[in-house]
This record gives C-alpha cells, sequence and structure tokens, in this order.
C-alpha cells in the first residue's frame, strides 16, 4: 500500500487543491481509491464546486480503466436541472461542512472505541 493511501485513509485534507496530491490520488491502486471515496465521499454528500454553493449531490462513484471519479448531479428547484451531471475528481469537490465536520467526528470517535 503506497504512503498516500494509508494517510488517506486515516485522515482527509478536504481543503488541499494541490495538483500533485491529485496525480497522487490518480496514481494509488484502484481498490484503495475506491475505499478512500467510500470513506471520505460518501454517496447522497452535498459538495460544491468552489463557488461557496453546496448544490451537488453525490450520485455514484465512476470508475474509468486507471483511476475512480465522482459522479455529482445538479440540485436545483427546476425539473430540468435536476437532470445535470458530471464526473469529478474528488479533490476538485468541496464537502459540505457540517458533512465534513461529521465524518471527522465518527472517525475520531471510531478510534476510540
Amino acid at each position: 500500500m503506497s504512503t498516500f493511501g494509508k494517510k488517506a485513509l486515516i485522515w482527509w485534507d478536504y481543503h488541499t487543491r494541490d495538483r500533485t496530491a491529485l496525480l497522487r490520488f490518480n496514481s494509488t491502486p484502484k481498490q484503495l481509491q475506491l475505499q478512500i471515496l467510500e470513506k471520505w465521499y460518501p454517496i447522497g454528500s452535498m459538495v460544491g464546486l468552489g463557488d461557496g454553493k453546496y448544490n451537488y449531490k453525490i450520485v455514484e462513484y465512476v470508475q474509468h480503466l486507471a483511476y475512480w471519479h465522482v459522479k455529482v448531479e445538479l440540485i436545483a428547484d427546476g425539473s430540468l436541472m435536476n437532470k445535470m451531471s458530471s464526473t469529478r475528481n474528488p479533490l476538485g469537490l468541496y464537502l459540505n461542512p457540517d458533512t465534513e465536520k461529521m465524518l471527522k467526528r465518527q472517525y475520531k470517535l471510531d478510534r476510540l472505541l
């Protein structure tokens, strides 16, 4: 297991936007990438793309040839907007702060038990 993968399963920095981190994630073994996504980017989480609005929802994980991405769907009032979706690298997403706190709190509690 890579050092990046070991550290990522222990703790995740949602605020890094470093290109080297993106490359390290993509070069991590695919099975480990999936474990990272399931732990730190659960399906159903609200995310943003950097504009301060958390109006996207993670709907599934998409497997590519050498890496995993996250499929996000736009959540809006209009029915046309609900059908808009895209595939993104998880390092380009901003998790809702409340969800981020909950996930990190749960991880700390699990470590104590």
